[in-house]
């Protein structure tokens, strides 16, 4: 076949099988991008059908239709929230998109004619995508074609000369499509060619419905029963043991069964292994995956009247709920399978009733030690990280402490901590030794002692006596697991306990707005932009409210000055106008919409606040990643260049220069160092990123000198649609 013909082939992109015709092989029409996507309007329609949701969903508005992307990406994400989905938007580089989609549900929103349109991914199938088009019919088509589709006219660009350069090497047949492969994803690599939208569940359900999304109850089901199997495998070789061994049958086929079952016992531990693994790595997925979750919903009155000290101590325990649960978890779950196949196997089929009795008395004994041992271990925990919580306090106060604290006081407090951390270290120790020693050697003793009976006795054949006695090295082998796992799954206990706000604030719900007053929200008006009527708040555990009947408007592209003294809730003001709090009485209203029917996360994108100094943070990442925080990662070519832009207009033009790898260069704790004025300026810049209606900066100027300042406030006037300054009087 020709080059020509291979690469009109290769831009075809669907290729199939002529039978019965005599042909080898026909190229099919083009694949229809059109026929097969969705409209903006029927993005909701689309969700539905990938998510099987069946929530109401309001009519699309006119403004969505205009071509107005901010619009369409605030319809596709409240719609989003509206099903009780998570989705944000990543751009997708052309080498990328074959292996970002499949991994799941999503929207791929690509333009076609100038128009954004929506193409429903639907997983990967066989090696293929399913894409799910409006009137219930799956496409299948491969990642690469699919990129050709939507990729057409780059690709078409590069197709003569690339031809041209294959046809001087003479290359043809099956390599040739994969050389031009090849050297297209080399050429168009690192452009972005579309934008997807991953679909995933809210976790608001709590931990039980992710555990059951996630397929946990499935897969503990197959690891029990792997591991139930191979246990009374090995109890079925301990009998052919005896009747081989103990009544002197050297028969070749006692032998030849014993050496099939220990072969089968092979294969059987090995998927129990693989099964406790998976197990293991799921779990650990869906329990970091709500505890991050719940961290983000907690509320800033929960955190506010805690220290460094204790705040550090219930991340530790975060941290370290997943390890001991898991190690913990399955560890008990594994010695609970040998508990229950030895008490049956006694009690049922090897004539011990009293064996099993005996062993049933014994884990309740067992169970006894265990709750001991639980509190034990948290008055232990307790202790340490009082002690803990104490250090921390003391090394963050250190400088005020050295200038304004005795010496002799330094050390105050601190002896009586160790002690009592030293005295609970002991209880525990004790109880730990009771634990791991006496637990298992105390039933291999009672057990041996029941067992004694049927040997001294002769009532009970040797193949039974051999049975028994592998059920009580398989429960004493249970116990001496059971108790190892005492340590991790009573940490895990406690940690769970101390992580417990996080676990219940994943559940908590905020009300989602309609998709359609969203779009409306962010289209200016000549009205009032941000209305508060009658607006009251009070902080927990205060006598006095912060904020009592206020009243405030604000229009549209006003500047605004808001003076007040020292605690006189400026700060509250903020917090409450950019729906980071929420009024105990009062209405807000933003564009005549009220935060309700906004919804939270809408409000937040469209009021953006720059808090003070103390209040606002840089993480450890890239400088490009903390100035679009609340843009989006990873980020456009286009929001580089904004972003670059008025960083050099807020005077941050030498901090790029003398950094080596520019908006790209890690600050942070563990990167470049900023000074206080750098990352002032810096927070500016995250706030006007954000393409808010209303931005509002609480003292912001503060770290600024007279001429940075003047030129800082230049910027944002140009550059805030309208603002709101908070300043000392």
């Amino acid at each position: 076949m020709p080059g020509s013909a291979l690469s009109s082939a290769f831009f075809a992109r669907w290729r199939s099988r002529t039978r019965g015709s005599g042909a080898d092989e026909g190229v099919r029409p083009t694949l229809d991008l059109k026929d097969i996507s969705w409209t903006l309007a029927q993005a909701g329609d689309a969700m539905k059908a990938l998510s099987d949701r069946t929530a109401a969903l309001p009519e699309a508005p006119r403004e969505i239709m205009t071509g107005n992307r901010d619009a369409a990406r605030t319809w596709i994400s409240s719609t989003a929230a509206r099903l009780n989905l998570d989705t944000e938007p990543e751009p997708v580089r052309y080498r990328e998109l074959p292996m970002v989609l499949g991994q799941g549900i999503a929207l791929l929103e690509i333009q076609i004619e100038g128009h954004i349109r929506l193409l429903a991914i639907d997983g990967r199938r066989r090696r293929k995508l399913a894409l799910l088009a409006p009137g219930g019919r799956t496409v299948r088509v491969t990642g690469v074609e699919l990129r050709s589709a939507i990729a057409a006219a780059l690709e078409s660009k590069l197709a003569e000369p690339l031809d041209s350069i294959l046809n001087d090497v003479g290359l043809a047949g099956p390599a040739r499509i994969k050389v031009l492969q090849s050297m297209l994803e080399e050429r168009l690599g690192g452009i972005h060619i579309a934008h997807v939208w991953p679909l995933q569940a809210s976790l608001s359900a709590g931990l039980w419905a992710e555990a059951r999304r996630a397929g946990l109850p499935r897969q503990l089901v197959a690891f029990t029963l792997a591991y139930a199997v191979e246990y009374v495998l090995w109890i079925v070789s301990w009998v052919l043991v005896g009747h081989w061994a103990l009544e002197g049958r050297f028969d070749s086929g006692w032998l030849l069964g014993w050496a099939l079952l220990l072969i089968t016992i092979v294969p059987i531990h090995m998927l129990a292994s693989w099964k406790q693994a998976k197990l293991a790595i799921s779990c650990g997925w869906v329990m970091m995956r709500l505890l991050l979750e719940g961290s983000f919903h907690l509320n800033p009155e929960e955190v506010r009247y805690q220290g460094v000290g204790q705040l550090l101590g219930r991340v530790l325990e975060s941290e370290s709920l997943q390890s001991l649960a898991l190690t913990g978890g399955l560890s008990t779950l594994v010695s609970l399978i040998q508990l229950v196949v030895a008490v049956v196997l006694l009690a049922a089929f090897v004539n011990a009733p009293w064996l099993a009795l005996a062993l049933v008395g014994w884990i309740a004994v067992t169970a006894g030690l265990g709750l001991l041992y639980y509190r034990r271990r948290r008055q232990w925990t307790t202790a340490r990280l009082q002690v803990t919580q104490e250090t921390i306090e003391r090394m963050a106060g250190h400088r005020t402490r050295l200038v304004q604290q005795p010496s002799e006081k330094w050390h105050e407090g601190e002896d009586d901590l160790l002690a009592r951390y030293v005295k609970q270290s002991k209880i525990m120790d004790r109880t730990s030794i009771a634990c791991m020693a006496l637990v298992p050697r105390g039933w291999l003793i009672v057990g041996i002692a029941v067992m004694a009976y049927g040997v001294v006795t002769g009532s009970q054949s040797s193949g039974i006596l051999a049975a028994q006695l592998g059920a009580i090295l398989l429960a004493f082998n249970s116990l001496q697991g059971l108790s190892a796992a005492f340590a991790a799954l009573a940490g895990a206990g406690i940690a769970a306990e101390r992580a417990g706000d996080f676990l219940k604030a994943v559940t908590r719900v905020e009300p989602s707005g309609d998709p359609a007053i969203a779009v409306a929200a962010a289209s200016p008006s000549s009205g009032k932009l941000l209305q508060m009527r009658d607006i009251t708040f009070r902080y927990p555990h205060r006598a006095a409210d912060a904020i009592q009947h206020n009243f405030v408007e604000i229009g549209e592209g006003q500047r605004v000055l808001l003076e007040g003294s020292s605690g006189s809730g400026k700060s509250t003001w903020v917090a409450l106008a950019s729906g980071v709090r929420t009024p105990d009485s009062g209405l807000l209203f933003l564009r005549s919409i009220d935060r309700k029917t906004l919804g939270g996360r809408e409000w937040r994108r469209r009021v953006v606040a720059a808090p003070q100094f103390h209040e606002n943070h840089t993480f450890a990442g890239s400088l490009a990643y903390n100035l679009l925080l609340g843009r989006g990662w990873p980020p456009d070519p286009e929001d580089l260049q904004e972003a670059e832009m008025i960083c050099r207009e807020l005077g941050l033009g030498p901090l790029l220069d003398s950094m080596p790898a520019g908006l790209m260069q890690m600050v942070g704790d563990t990167g470049w160092q900023l000074s206080n004025g750098e990352k002032s300026r810096v927070y500016l810049a995250r706030a006007l990123l954000q393409r808010s209606d209303l931005v509002i900066l609480d003292e912001s100027f503060a770290a600024l000198d007279p001429e940075t300042a003047h030129r800082t406030i230049d910027c944002v006037l140009k550059r805030a649609p309208a603002l709101v300054c908070v300043a000392h009087v």
